[in-house]
C-alpha cells in the first residue's frame, strides 16, 4: 500500500494519505488532520497491531493515515505543506525525542542548524 491508494474500510472507500515510520508519528500527523476538520483512522501493518497497541504495547512499524476518499486530495496537500518527511536517523532522532517527552522530559523539535 502506497499513498494515495484507496481501500475499503468500514464499508467506505477510504484513501492512504500518509505513511509513517512509528505510531507516534502517525498520531502527531494525525492530529494536524483532525484540527483542520478531517476525519482519520489509522492502521498497523499487520492485524492486532491497533490491538496490542491500546493494550500498551510498544510497536515499531509503519502505520497507515486514512480519510475518507473525498476528503483524501485535501488531506494530501495539508500533509505536503505542513508536515516533514522524517526518514533514517531524522525518523529515529524524532522517535527519541517523543519517548522523553512521554517521559514528562522538556524537549525541543526546532532544528537545532540556524
Amino acid at each position: 500500500m502506497q499513498k494515495g491508494d484507496i481501500v475499503q474500510l468500514h464499508g467506505d472507500e477510504w484513501m492512504i494519505v500518509d505513511i509513517a515510520p512509528a505510531p507516534e508519528l502517525a498520531d502527531m500527523v494525525a492530529v494536524i488532520l483532525e484540527e483542520e476538520g478531517f476525519t482519520v483512522e489509522r492502521m498497523g501493518d499487520t492485524m492486532g497491531d491497533e490491538v496490542l497497541r491500546a493494550l500498551g504495547a510498544q510497536y515499531m512499524g509503519s502505520s497507515y493515515l486514512l480519510v475518507p476518499n473525498a476528503q483524501g486530495e485535501d488531506a494530501l496537500k495539508l500533509i505536503e505543506e505542513v508536515v516533514m518527511d522524517y526518514e533514517g536517523e531524522d525518523a529515529q532522532a524524532m522517535l527519541e525525542e517523543l519517548a522523553l517527552a512521554a517521559e514528562g522530559e522538556d524537549i525541543d523539535l526546532e532544528d537545532d542548524e540556524s
